[in-house]
C-alpha cells in the first residue's frame, strides 16, 4: 500500500490511470441486459475491497507528496490530504463504519457473528489508520509556519488512529496480524505514539495507559522482527523511544521528589528548636526508592523515615 500504483521509475498518481472502480454489487444486482439494479449500499464481498482501494488512492498521493526528501510537502498539502481521508471515511456505508472509543479503549461496533465481515472491516480501518499516521507524524510537534491549533489537530489524529490500530492488533483472531504489512502498520503507529508521549507533558493523563500498550506491542512483535530488516529497525526504534521516555520520566519524578522533600525539610527545620547533627542531614533523613508498581500507570515511591515505611502513588 502506498506503492499501489508504482512504476519502475517512481510513483504515479492514481488519477493517471483509466479504469472504473468496481461496484459494490453481486450478480443478482444486475438484470438480464446487464444493467445495474441494486442500491449500492449493501454488504457484498466487494465492500472492503472498494473501501481499501479508496483509501489506497489517497495514500498513493501521500506517498508521492513525501517521496522527494529535498522538497517535503507544504502544510497546505497535508491539510488537503487530511480532508480527502476524512471524505473517504465519511463515504463508507453506514453498516461498515467503525470507531475507536477512547473512554473504554474499545472498538465500536464490536465483533459480529460474521468473522469474514469483521476481518474486512478491521483490515480497512487498519489501512486507513496507517495512512493517517503517515500523513500527520511529521507535524506532531510545533514547527515554523504551523499554528498551534493545527499542531493540536495533527496530534489528535496520531493519538486517535494510533490507539485505534493498537486496539485492532490486540485481536488474536485477526489473521492479518501475522502478515508483515500489518506488523509494519502497528510498529509505525507505536513509534508515532511514543514520540507523542515524548513531546507531551510528563504527567499527561492519556500517556499513562499508552506506555503500557506500547511495551506490550514490543513484546508481541519480538518473535516476528527477524523476518524483515524494516521490522527489525522499526522495533529497535520503538524500544529506543520508550527507553528515552522512561529516562525522561525518571528525571521528572526525581526532580519533583527533590522539590517536595526540600519543602518538607524546611518546614520541619523551622519547627525544631535544635540543629540537625551531621548524621541527620537531609541526605540521610529520607531515603527514596522508586520501583514499578503492578499498575501500568503508576510508580511506587517508598520512603524510610525513622525505620517506619509509608507509601504513596504518583501518576505517571
Amino acid at each position: 500500500m502506498g506503492g499501489l500504483f508504482c512504476k519502475r521509475w517512481g510513483l504515479q498518481s492514481p488519477f493517471d490511470f483509466k479504469f472504473k472502480e468496481p461496484q459494490n454489487a453481486s450478480d443478482e444486482d444486475y438484470d438480464q441486459d446487464g444493467q445495474y439494479v441494486g442500491n449500492g449500499d449493501q454488504q457484498t464481498i466487494m465492500s472492503g475491497v472498494i473501501a481499501r482501494y479508496q483509501v489506497g488512492c489517497v495514500w498513493q498521493l501521500i506517498s508521492i507528496s513525501f517521496s522527494d526528501l529535498d522538497n517535503p510537502p507544504k502544510h497546505e498539502t497535508i491539510m488537503s490530504l487530511d480532508k480527502e481521508l476524512e471524505k473517504v471515511e465519511a463515504n463508507f456505508p453506514s453498516w461498515f463504519r467503525t470507531r475507536y472509543e477512547s473512554d473504554t479503549s474499545s472498538i465500536s461496533p464490536p465483533s459480529t457473528d460474521n468473522p469474514m465481515f469483521d476481518i474486512d472491516r478491521l483490515s480497512t480501518y487498519a489501512v486507513l489508520a496507517g495512512a493517517q499516521i503517515r500523513l500527520h507524524r511529521s507535524f506532531i510537534s510545533p514547527r515554523e509556519g504551523v499554528t498551534l491549533a493545527d499542531v493540536e489537530l495533527h496530534r489528535k489524529r496520531i493519538l486517535y488512529y494510533g490507539r485505534f490500530l493498537l486496539e485492532i492488533q490486540k485481536r488474536r483472531d485477526f489473521f492479518s496480524l501475522k502478515r508483515v504489512p500489518f506488523q509494519f502498520f502497528a510498529l509505525s503507529a507505536g513509534i508515532a505514539l511514543a514520540v507523542y508521549c515524548l513531546t507531551s507533558e510528563p504527567g499527561a493523563r492519556e500517556c499513562a495507559s499508552l506506555r503500557y500498550d506500547l511495551q506490550l506491542l514490543c513484546s508481541v512483535y519480538q518473535p516476528f522482527i527477524q523476518s524483515s530488516s524494516i521490522l527489525r529497525r522499526s522495533h529497535g526504534a520503538l524500544i529506543f523511544l520508550l527507553q528515552s521516555d522512561t529516562e525522561r520520566l525518571s528525571k521528572f519524578h526525581s526532580s519533583e521528589n527533590d522539590e517536595s522533600m526540600s519543602s518538607v525539610l524546611d518546614e520541619d527545620h523551622s519547627r525544631q528548636n535544635h540543629s540537625l547533627t551531621p548524621d541527620q542531614g537531609p541526605s540521610s533523613f529520607f531515603k527514596f526508592t522508586i520501583t514499578s508498581s503492578p499498575g501500568p500507570s503508576e510508580n511506587l515511591v517508598e520512603s524510610d523515615q525513622d525505620h517506619t515505611k509509608f507509601y504513596f502513588y504518583s501518576q505517571v
